[in-house]
């Protein structure tokens, strides 16, 4: 089996273990904490090695110039009741 974990700016890159998927067969999850109206950094670590999942978006990171997989909370408005 192999050892799947994510790292990213909302696990201050310390790796966070991945729990196979019960619903589905190749698929992992974890739980994190993510803050609304940010853009977060992360890869996925698989046996220790730094990867990216191309099939979700991904950049170049302009601090250390590896490629990280991102993804954007929008910042939810809501309407105050009249």
């Amino acid at each position: 089996m192999e050892d799947i974990a994510i790292v990213g700016e909302f696990t201050k890159w310390k790796p966070k273990k991945m729990e196979p998927s019960s619903e589905l067969s190749s698929t992992y999850a974890a739980k994190v904490n993510l803050s609304r109206g940010y853009k977060h950094r992360y890869q996925i670590l698989v046996n220790g090695i730094p990867t990216i999942d191309a099939t979700q978006k991904f950049s170049k990171n302009e601090v250390t110039g590896n490629l990280t997989n991102f993804i954007i909370i929008p910042h939810v408005e809501f309407d105050s009741p009249s």
